[in-house]
Formats: structure tokens, C-alpha cells, sequence
């Protein structure tokens, strides 16, 4: 939902029906530390895979409630944990498959297609528009411009440039 609205939905809750915490996202807000609204804790981590969210908590039991809490914001990076050799080569052995799949060329469009904001009506959303609209025949398709997560498209377009937008 947000911060902003986890903040509020924290705010309504009643404390007796014992939610502790909010573990959010959708607005990517970084906190170094937790807000606490109405004794509930809000935590979010960011966006992406570039540090991640980590809550150590203690329950008693007896009133099922957090009675100790800490949070930390890791990077995620080598430091955090290295490559496994293991699971790299098992990988690897995925990798002929994958490139087989998702680099196929599967069109060309006439020029680049660019999605430069997600306010606004773009080349990209009308070609999504399109591509649902011919794969399910329907008449009219209304593709919600913030779900596009790539800039641009094309010229050649692979299966891994249209999963990727």
C-alpha cells in the first residue's frame, strides 16, 4: 500500500486485535529504523534486490506480543553472502535453455518504442494494450501504465525484452 498508507491503516487498527506489525512495500521507502504507529511496527526495505529487511523479534508468550525487536537494513552484496560454486554450476547448466528462450527474436517493431513515464500515455503501453487485446480478443484493454517496468522496446524484440517492459 505504501508508508504513508501503512502508517495509516496502523492507526485504525484496534491494539486487542494484536497485529504487531506492518511488513510494507509499493512506495520502496528505506528505513534505517522502523516507525511504530499505535504500537505497531512499520518496516520497509526499499526496492529491488539492493539490501533487504531483517527483524529480529522475541514473543511472550503468554500475551502473544512482541516484547523485543531489532531491525537491520543489510546490503545485499558479497558481503552479506558470497557466490555458492555449488549453486553456480547448477545454474549453468539452466543457462543454454534460458538463452534459448528468452532471446529468441519474436518481432520487430518500426522504430524504438519508449516508456519514459508512467503518468502518461506511452508507445510501449499502447503496444501491451494491443498484445492483450489480440491474445484474449477483446475490444477495448486498459493496461495500468505503472505496471510497465521497462523504458523502451526495440527495434528487433526478443521474449526477454517484452517480459522484461
Amino acid at each position: 500500500m505504501g508508508f504513508e498508507e501503512d502508517k495509516k491503516l496502523a492507526a485504525m487498527l484496534n491494539p486487542e486485535w494484536g497485529v504487531d506489525m506492518i511488513v510494507g512495500g509499493h512506495s520502496h521507502t528505506i528505513l534505517e529504523q522502523p516507525a511504530k504507529v499505535n504500537d505497531i511496527l512499520i518496516a520497509q526495505a526499499g526496492v529491488g534486490t539492493e539490501q533487504i529487511g531483517h527483524f529480529d523479534v522475541v514473543v511472550d508468550d503468554d500475551t502473544n506480543s512482541i516484547v523485543e525487536w531489532q531491525w537491520q537494513l543489510l546490503p545485499v552484496d558479497n558481503n552479506l553472502a558470497g557466490p555458492d560454486p555449488e549453486i553456480e554450476k547448477l545454474i549453468a547448466t539452466f543457462q543454454e535453455e534460458v538463452d534459448r528462450k528468452y532471446n529468441r527474436l519474436i518481432g520487430r517493431v518500426a522504430r524504438k518504442l519508449t516508456h519514459p513515464h508512467s503518468e502518461q500515455e506511452t508507445d510501449v503501453g499502447n503496444l501491451i494494450a494491443d498484445i492483450v487485446a489480440q491474445l484474449d480478443k477483446f475490444d477495448v484493454v486498459l493496461i495500468g501504465s505503472g505496471s510497465i517496468r521497462g523504458t523502451k522496446l526495440g527495434s528487433l524484440v526478443t521474449f526477454s525484452d517484452l517480459k522484461t517492459v
